[in-house]
C-alpha cells in the first residue's frame, strides 16, 4: 500500500511539472504570445532607363513653320563615330521647281521640298571632335548658297558654298555633348538670261558626320527659310 502512495505522488508531481513547463511556454495567466515571422524578402526589380527622346526638329530659321521629316531608311550608320545622311539618294533643295537645274537627272524623288535641308545629330560625349563632309553636290549656280552648323539656334560654324563646287568639309570642331543641326540652304541669284532673282536649286546628298567619339543620327528633313 506504501508503494501505491508513493508512485502515485511521483505521477502527480510530474503532471505539475508538465503543467508548469506549458505555462512557461504560453506566457502568464493563461494569454497566448504572439509568434513575429519575418515577411518574404520582394526581389529588388530596377525600372528601365528611360529612352532618350527624341528631339522636335526646330531647324534655325524656318520661323516656327513645320519642317518635312525624311524617311529613315536614308539614314545609316556604319560604326558608332559616323552618320551618313542620303547614301544611295540625293535630294533636292530649291524652290520647288528644278526643271533648270544642271542635275535634274540626279534628283531623288524623295517626298521633301523645301530651299532648306537639315540634318540633325547628337554628340554623346563632351570633346568630340567632328567633321561634316558633303560629299554630294551638284548645281551649284549662285555664290549664296551656305553650310552651316548650328548647336540650338546659336551658329558656330558657316560658310557660302562656291559656284559649281561639288563638295564641302567643314572644319574639325570639339563639340560638347548635346543636340547639333547641319543646314544646307539655297541662296538668292540670278541665272543669265532670267529676269527675276529667285531660289537656286541644287542637289545634295551623303553627309556624312564623323566624329572621333560616339555620335547619334536623329532626323533630318526640309522646310522653307
Amino acid at each position: 500500500m506504501k508503494n501505491v502512495l508513493r508512485l502515485t505522488a511521483v505521477a502527480l508531481a510530474g503532471l505539475s511539472l508538465v503543467a508548469c513547463g506549458n505555462a512557461s511556454f504560453f506566457g502568464g495567466g493563461g494569454s497566448k504570445k504572439t509568434v513575429q515571422t519575418n515577411p518574404q524578402t520582394q526581389p529588388t526589380v530596377n525600372p528601365a532607363p528611360a529612352p532618350t527622346p527624341t528631339p522636335t526638329p526646330t531647324p534655325p530659321g524656318s520661323n516656327g513653320t513645320t519642317p518635312q521629316i525624311g524617311p529613315q531608311n536614308q539614314v545609316s550608320q556604319p560604326d558608332p563615330n559616323t552618320i551618313v545622311f542620303g547614301k544611295d539618294q540625293v535630294f533636292h533643295i530649291g524652290d520647288g521647281r528644278f526643271d533648270n537645274t544642271s542635275c535634274k537627272e540626279q534628283v531623288a524623288a524623295l517626298p521633301l521640298t523645301g530651299n532648306a535641308y537639315f540634318f540633325q545629330f547628337e554628340v554623346l560625349n563632351d570633346n568630340t571632335v567632328v567633321t561634316v563632309n558633303t560629299a554630294k553636290l551638284c548645281g551649284i549656280d549662285y555664290a549664296t548658297n551656305t553650310y552651316e552648323l548650328y548647336a540650338s539656334v546659336s551658329r558656330i560654324q558657316g560658310q557660302y558654298i562656291p559656284r559649281a563646287q561639288t563638295s564641302v568639309t567643314s572644319a574639325q570642331i570639339p563639340l560638347r555633348r548635346g543636340v547639333y543641326t547641319v543646314v544646307l540652304a539655297s541662296g538668292l541669284g540670278r541665272d543669265s538670261g532670267e529676269m527675276k532673282t529667285d531660289k537656286d536649286d541644287f542637289v545634295v546628298g551623303n553627309v556624312i558626320i564623323q566624329g572621333n567619339q560616339a555620335v547619334r543620327p536623329l532626323q533630318y528633313g526640309a522646310f522653307r527659310r
